[in-house]
């Protein structure tokens, strides 16, 4: 029994798509499409830590990396 239950989570896990790229999902991109570091961000503007995030550091990020293609 308990090695059926493992097989059956395993072949579901299996048929989930574990890496999106951002054009799959038709979202917005930020710099270059083709830089060497690739970020996603998963974020709720409800949630007040991404909220914080989003007011606090991002512009830092941005400015920093973003905008400067680095």
């Amino acid at each position: 029994m308990y090695l059926k239950s493992v097989l059956s989570i395993f072949v579901l896990l299996s048929c989930v798509p574990w890496v999106l790229s951002a054009q799959a999902l038709d979202e917005p991109v930020l710099g270059d499409i083709d830089a060497p570091v690739t970020i996603i961000e998963f974020a709720s503007l409800s949630c007040p830590h991404c909220a914080a995030f989003h007011r606090d550091r991002f512009p830092w990020l941005k400015e920093n990396f973003i905008d400067t293609g680095k």
